[in-house]
């Protein structure tokens, strides 16, 4: 892929073009796949494949993972033969009598006695925090295997997600309880959700005459205690911007048929269009996130080949 400098300096410019070009795995003839494209849907694999040389970004595209950069550098320590940063990891796997070599790289790998403990740096926003992430947990899961060839004396394996919130203040935790206070609702019959929150119940009782005269025989005002909500949110919350998740760990033998399935499926299903997940909704990462929406034939019928 080519990218289009646009405003910004020489400098930042060519490392984004210097790291775009780097591979840190070992060349094979094999086909290969990083994990993340393996978890993802086909389309955008194959289509990087065959267009990679005509498809150009703009190179704000990538300005992003500086973020992600600063926070890696940031959760780093001194590398030891202990605890291993950034490793790159790759395995070769078999599926139909082919040859296929899966990479992937772990932010941190450190050494415990007989346990394993493997972290991926993520970052996200607050109210994502508790959004279920299966992929997160499929990647972690795919670098222990990765990893377990070289590392067979250890038995146990720890994984875990070390998130860094992005909107986290030390007041994130009062502002979220301040959408719960203790109040007066005003509830027409019928209704899943309030017509109205009020302070007090003499607001509420004015409310109530400012609605149409058939709203009004339907309202109700009805006191909510909603401590019980508060108490769960501050559970939520966590007390820094760093937060760390543990994954559960699959069996050898569950990871390594997902890996094998996916491979076929890459392989059989090359031009197998996107599906829309509830956390994406509306094509949000189709049209603002995927790299290759410029030769795209959903995209294209979808009118999204001009955002990025």
């Amino acid at each position: 892929m080519k990218f289009e400098q646009g405003n910004l300096p020489d400098a930042l410019y060519a490392k984004i073009v210097k790291d775009e070009g780097e591979n840190p795995y070992q060349e094979t003839d094999l086909r290969s796949f990083r994990t993340t494209q393996l978890i993802g849907p086909p389309l955008p694999v194959t289509l990087k494949e065959e267009y990679g040389d005509e498809i150009t970004l703009p190179a704000t595209s990538r300005t992003s993972m500086f973020f992600g950069t600063v926070l890696h550098k940031m959760c780093e320590g001194e590398e030891t033969d202990l605890k291993k940063y950034e490793l790159p990891l790759s395995r070769v796997f078999t599926v139909d009598d082919v040859d296929y070599q899966l990479n992937g790289t772990v932010d941190e790998l450190e050494l415990d006695g007989n346990e394993v403990i493997l972290t991926d740096n993520k970052t996200c926003l607050l109210r994502n925090l508790g959004y279920p992430k299966p992929e997160y947990d499929l990647q972690l899961n795919i670098y222990k295997h990765l990893a377990s060839r070289q590392l067979d004396q250890h038995s146990v394996y720890k994984l875990r997600i070390r998130y860094f919130i992005k909107d986290w203040t030390s007041g994130s935790l009062q502002k979220e309880l301040d959408k719960y206070p203790d109040d007066f609702a005003v509830w027409l019959e019928g209704n899943k959700v309030a017509k109205k929150s009020c302070k007090t119940m003499e607001e509420a009782a004015l409310f109530i005459p400012t609605l149409s005269a058939k709203l009004q025989a339907r309202a109700s005002i009805v006191p909510r205690d909603r401590s019980a909500k508060r108490a769960e949110i501050a559970k939520s919350i966590p007390d820094s911007p760093i937060h760390i998740v543990d994954v559960p760990v699959m069996t050898p033998e569950d990871i390594e048929a997902f890996i094998k399935g996916r491979i076929k499926f890459h392989v059989e299903n090359p031009y197998k269009t996107c599906e829309v997940s509830e956390r994406w909704s509306n094509d949000v990462r189709c049209r603002h996130f995927c790299d290759v929406v410029s030769v795209c034939p959903y995209a294209d019928q979808q009118g999204y080949n001009n955002v990025i």
